[in-house]
């Protein structure tokens, strides 16, 4: 619902498969959109811009000056303060007042200047006594007819777009209107993209010798030469956009199958399936690291089943009882041996409390690789950006690359989601030795009269971190304390209770 997005068709449709058509307006347009007027140089255009709005505002007729940045604006604000002309600026940095002051735009009289960002969703009316305002002013050879309100630009914009959108601001539901830009060889559009064909006629009309705040030509040549580079401009715009499009289809795929992954992971109950083909790939990675050629395999073997315990924590598996060294077998008695702690881990704290820490240790393990992934792919994304000087196509290596590296992300999701569970028990049984020694500690400290209640089974979480996970207790067993034992203990000590707390989130409230 854009008049404006005509000129970016093409865009729309290669990318987004839209097509873009002219919704024709309300009331017939009667605003003039004249032909750009070339001046020398940038001072003799602000200048003769500068008298223009004297005379015009002399007759109370309403003008939007638009500039390319806040700088351009900055400075006829200050050429127009020097002269006495009352005006208001808008640069996007007071956005809680544009609206109001943009609205404004079409009183009598009223000057504005603003960038292409300033007031954007705010329409301007036009009063009556605007509307009514007739005949012409004469400038410096030029006339300019009065009413409605007049659109300056002070220099022509990369894009047609953001040119349609000023103008666009005159000439609403059938109101009289003037449109016109002004343009220098020092602008940023001809200095950079105008090329020597625009510089030659140029130069040819400067020959004439017209003074600097005068025009020197009303040309519609010219006025189609800008547009011209306009559209180079935009297609340079467009395939720098396309290409951008192409390396974030890459990581998007990525993001598909994360997602999928890790949905399906959150919204189920019993992921058990999920784990399992974990182990069945781990496993299977530690048999592809076998040399099973005759003269190897037996020292390659005791150097693969050394890595697994060690990967395990303790031994899981002995080379001396395994059955047969075919690969097949092989993998399903390592997926085993590393199941066999987890199953009773399992059994130990029973299938609720299993299946949720198993959860949550997967999806942290997710979420923190995948942000890990996110950062190598953008330094992946700069370093084949040289590929070029090889002959080779970036976005191809890329593609090459990423792929290897997405491989790489999910056997390391595997590989540490094994490996919290495998060594699970081992943890757990080493914080709940601690926990209880805490207890005996505080136990002879605490009033002999009402005793500690240890009837009641203490409950841990298990939180997955980079080196595995680690098990803090989440319940506190009720006790009677004696307030001695808190002197000395710090704010974020853990409480001497055996909550596990720190002390200013327990008893030192």
């Amino acid at each position: 619902m854009t008049g404006t997005a005509k000129t970016e068709e093409e865009e729309f449709y290669k990318i987004y498969r839209l097509e873009v058509i002219t919704i024709p307006t309300n009331r017939p347009l009667i605003r003039r959109d004249e032909a750009d007027l070339l001046f020398k140089n940038e001072t003799g255009k602000y200048a003769y811009l500068a008298g223009l709005i004297q005379e015009l505002h002399s007759h109370g007729q309403p003008i939007l000056v638009g500039t390319v940045s806040v700088a351009k604006s900055e400075f006829l604000s200050s050429k127009l303060s020097e002269m006495g002309i009352p005006h208001k600026v808008l640069n996007a940095k007071q956005d809680a007042h544009e609206a109001d002051i943009i609205a404004q735009a079409g009183q009598l009289g009223a000057i504005t200047i603003a960038t292409n960002m300033a007031g954007r969703g705010t329409d301007i009316k036009v009063v009556p006594e605007v509307v009514a305002l007739s005949g012409t002013v004469e400038y410096k050879g030029s006339e300019y007819p009065l009413g409605g309100l007049y659109v300056i630009g002070t220099e022509k914009h990369e894009t047609r777009r953001i040119d349609n959108q000023l103008r666009g601001r005159s000439g609403r539901q059938g109101d009289p209107g003037f449109s016109q830009f002004m343009i220098a060889p020092s602008d940023d559009i001809m200095r950079i993209f105008g090329g020597d064909r625009l510089s030659s006629v140029l130069n040819s009309a400067w020959a004439a010798g017209a003074p600097d705040d005068e025009p020197v030509m009303q040309s519609t040549f010219i006025t189609n030469r800008i547009t011209s580079v306009q559209k180079q401009v935009e297609g340079r715009n467009f395939d720098t956009r396309k290409h951008i499009l192409e390396y974030d289809d890459v990581l998007n795929q990525h993001r598909l199958v994360m997602y999928g992954k890790r949905n399906k992971i959150l919204e189920g109950d019993d992921i058990e399936t999920e784990v399992l083909d974990m182990f069945h790939h781990v496993a299977e990675n530690f048999v592809q690291k076998i040399d099973f050629s005759p003269e190897n395999l037996q020292e390659s073997l005791a150097e693969v089943v050394a890595e697994i315990n060690a990967f395990a924590g303790t031994p899981v598996i002995d080379v001396d009882k395994l059955e047969s060294v075919e690969p097949e077998v092989l993998q399903e008695a390592i997926k085993k041996a590393l199941y066999i702690p987890v199953n009773e881990l399992h059994q130990k704290v029973g299938s609720e409390s299993f299946f949720d820490f198993e959860k949550k240790l997967t999806l942290g393990s997710f979420d923190e690789l995948w942000m890990g992934h996110i950062d190598r792919m953008a330094h992946l994304r700069e370093e084949v950006a040289f590929e070029g000087y090889a002959q080779k196509q970036p976005l191809v290596v890329y593609k090459e690359r990423a792929y290897d590296r997405f491989v790489e992300l999910i056997r390391e999701i595997e590989f540490r989601v094994v490996k919290a569970l495998v060594g699970a028990r081992e943890v757990l049984q080493i914080a709940q030795k601690e926990i209880a020694e805490s207890q005996m500690i505080v136990s002879r400290q605490l009033d002999p009269a009402p005793e500690m209640d240890i009837s009641t089974p203490a409950v841990f979480s298990a939180v997955p971190n980079e080196d595995g996970i680690r098990v803090v207790r989440v319940n506190n067993t009720p006790a009677t304390l004696d307030p001695n034992i808190f002197k000395g203990i710090g704010r974020n000590d853990v409480c001497p209770c055996g909550s596990g707390k720190k002390f200013k989130h327990c008893h030192g409230k």
